[in-house]
């Protein structure tokens, strides 16, 4: 029988978690850390699975449940799965930017020399795929 992977968190669950919370067990999911939070009231450090930032330790966990249900709410009012998903995407096309710049440089010199371009266009192209791809 096959482990099913753990759903993973989206960029708002895991902010909104990450501001109230110093520690939680990795493959715990957004629904099963609230519960954890809703059901945390006479656990033994031992058990717990989730452990609530200082700042807020001495508020009821139940409350710490809401603040964190309620940033996560706003956080995906305000798009932020979308632009951290555009702000990955962005990483990946710095990390070809060398390349890239050494293709334009490419076509700017040949273009002053009159030169073919044939050769850093299909260089260009092969790097968008690259950059392009999921």
């Amino acid at each position: 029988m096959s482990k099913k992977k753990p759903k993973q968190m989206l960029p708002s669950e895991r902010h909104a978690v990450n501001e109230y919370l110093s520690d939680y067990e990795d493959d715990l999911t957004f629904e099963q850390i609230l519960k954890a939070l809703r059901n945390d009231r006479n656990l033994e450090d031992r058990d717990r699975v989730v452990w609530v930032w200082e700042p807020f330790e001495y508020h009821p966990t139940e409350w710490v449940a809401e603040q964190i249900e309620g940033l996560e709410r706003r956080s995906r009012d305000l798009n932020i799965d979308n632009k951290v998903s555009k702000f990955a995407k962005t990483l990946k096309v710095s990390k070809f930017a060398p390349e890239l710049f050494a293709i334009l440089k490419r076509i700017v010199d040949d273009n002053a020399n009159y030169k073919d371009l044939t050769q850093p266009l299909l260089d260009a192209q092969e790097l968008i795929k690259k950059i392009t791809q999921p």
